[in-house]
């Protein structure tokens, strides 16, 4: 049992490090610039947004499928339906999440927000429909799906920025580094 504590604590603790290497890579690849701006504003609600219900999504989906009655395949089928009108109304209201995000940005600049916001929502997406397969996993005591969420995250946007950037425009590099980050 202490073990687990201990596996849990140091898997959290270095996905908070790497969520700082990210923010130093970020800093050293684009400064202070518009794109580093939007991108922060693109990332950030599709981001908490996920860590935030992924942390109560799995709490509640525990008991549900740990009934001995329960019809997993509702449950799981609920869960990605669920999962799916999250994303489709953050993708849907991301022009205007734009506009109450960024009220003074011009229309270049807003169009950008819109683009890299629908980009980091498809980010938000991957990480949700993983929720139901977490929960079962903890289910099983495999603690570790839900406390390497973070640093399998942060490292696979890292990754993917490091070599997306040496081959697209800043724009894309962050746009596929989310991507990249959703889907490990």
């Amino acid at each position: 049992m202490k073990r687990s504590y201990a596996l849990t604590a140091g898997l959290l603790g270095f996905g908070l490090l790497a969520g700082f290497l990210r923010e130093i890579l970020i800093a050293r690849l684009y400064g202070v610039s518009q794109i580093a701006d939007i991108f922060r504003l693109a990332f950030g609600l599709p981001s908490i947004l996920s860590d935030g219900v992924a942390l109560s999504f799995v709490a509640v989906l525990l008991p549900i499928l740990s009934a001995p009655n329960a019809n997993r395949r509702t449950v799981l089928a609920a869960a990605w339906v669920f999962c799916a009108v999250l994303f489709s109304m953050g993708w849907a209201t991301m022009g205007w999440q734009a506009r109450l995000l960024a009220p003074g940005l011009d229309f270049a600049g807003r169009s950008d927000l819109v683009q890299l916001g629908r980009i980091c929502w498809v980010m938000c997406f991957a990480v949700l429909v993983s929720l139901p397969l977490r929960a079962i996993m903890s289910e099983r005591n495999c603690i570790w799906p839900t406390a390497s969420a973070p640093l399998l995250r942060s490292v696979g946007f890292i990754a993917t920025l490091w070599i997306a950037q040496r081959f697209v425009d800043p724009r894309s590099a962050l746009a596929l580094a989310c991507l990249g980050a959703g889907f490990l």
